[in-house]
């Protein structure tokens, strides 16, 4: 929600400024923690401070009159701060709990809210024309569908490489470098293959070289080491790269230069609500079919269910807890293998629909909009 925000006030107020004071805020509140590993943050914050002053100029929206939406900033704060609770906790809670229903009421109330809200605010924080441009309905949902997929992935195959294959928390990120390097590689020459050639060429490109690498961990199994996740890692990062500057650019195109800070916002959002509805769903379809695996597996072993709803919600921590019987403990593993394994045909088909929806919503080339005359007032002023 205050990316959104945060972008629209950028545009009133000075994008530099706003960018300054959230990296303030963020290397204080690093302080905070009793974690000394966030003192880390405060040389890098400084750093950025140093580089904004000395590199980046004042812009801001000139065409603004400088008035905050402050009915639309809370409908969108309680519209989407109840979604994202409802899709975090779903699984532990239950999605047919009281306080889930609940949250999803609001969420329904609050979003409505806000799209009712803005078109009657004379400058809302999101002007929903944006969303007429095919390229940024388009940038966006393939925002979407990239956290989607790419942060559920991670999310379960950090647990699997670490409770089913082994591997300390150091040894399983060590292993997700090559996925990073490929996006530092990669990414600077695909932006620039992206000002050739057009942003929609190499989007198309990632997401299907993103939803090969979501296939092949669908052939996951309890033989499998990280022989076969190396080459999907490359792969993922590969498509990550290919597809997360040309995206941007193709949004930022979209729009008028005077309205960037809250494109940009809501372009971040939009990878965010992704990633939070796809370790949701996939968490859930990972639950159901675990549950189901270890019916067939257990079936006649005197475990009740009570007792195998538990070990499916210990599955979170990818297994049986220390003490199981071998039996359980082996049944254990192997639904969780299943259900993970499963559960990347779903990341695939998202991440290959979005190289459908980029092939058909993302135009070849996209020049920057222009901006609009400034209002009368403005140029008196």
């Amino acid at each position: 929600m205050l990316l959104v925000t945060g972008g629209r006030l950028g545009d009133i107020f000075g994008r530099r400024r706003m960018f300054l004071s959230g990296v303030v805020v963020f290397a204080l509140s690093s302080g905070v923690s009793w974690r000394a590993i966030f003192f880390l943050n405060l040389p890098v914050a400084a750093g950025a401070v140093a580089v904004t002053l000395y590199a980046a100029s004042e812009s801001r929206d000139r065409t603004s009159r400088h008035s905050v939406d402050w009915p639309g900033i809370g409908a969108l704060s309680l519209g989407l701060t109840a979604l994202v609770l409802a899709l975090v906790e779903g699984n532990a809670w239950g999605w047919s709990s009281s306080r889930i229903l609940a949250l999803l009421v609001a969420a329904a109330v609050g979003i409505a809210a806000f799209f009712l809200l803005e078109p009657r605010v004379r400058e809302p924080m999101v002007d929903f024309s944006f969303f007429r441009s095919r390229t940024f309905l388009g940038a966006n949902t393939v925002a979407f569908i990239v956290t989607f997929s790419m942060l559920a992935m991670f999310f379960f195959l950090a647990l699997y490489m670490q409770n089913i294959l082994g591997y300390s928390p150091v040894q399983a990120g060590v292993r997700f470098l090559p996925a990073t390097l490929m996006i530092v590689l990669v990414a600077p020459l695909a932006g620039r293959l992206a000002d050739r050639v057009g942003p929609r060429p190499p989007m198309v490109v990632g997401l299907t070289l993103a939803a090969t690498a979501l296939f092949l961990q669908t052939r996951i199994d309890v033989h499998t080491g990280y022989g076969l996740l190396l080459p999907s890692f490359m792969i993922m990062g590969l498509g990550m790269a290919l597809t997360m500057s040309p995206m941007s650019t193709a949004a930022m195109n979209a729009v008028s230069e005077q309205k960037a800070g809250v494109a940009s916002g809501i372009l971040s959002m939009s990878r965010m609500v992704g990633g939070t509805f796809g370790v949701a769903a996939i968490g859930a379809l990972f639950q159901q079919l675990a549950s189901h695996r270890l019916q067939e597996l257990l079936a006649g072993t005197g475990v009740t269910a009570a007792q195998r709803d538990q070990i499916v919600h210990n599955l979170g921590s990818g297994g049986a807890p220390a003490g199981t019987d071998p039996q359980v403990a082996a049944a254990a593993k192997e639904a969780f293998i299943h259900a993970l394994s499963s559960g990347m045909w779903l990341s695939a088909g998202v991440a290959l629909a979005g190289a459908v929806i980029a092939l058909l919503l993302i135009q070849r080339r996209t020049a920057p909009a222009r901006a609009p005359e400034p209002a009368a007032e403005a140029i008196g002023a």
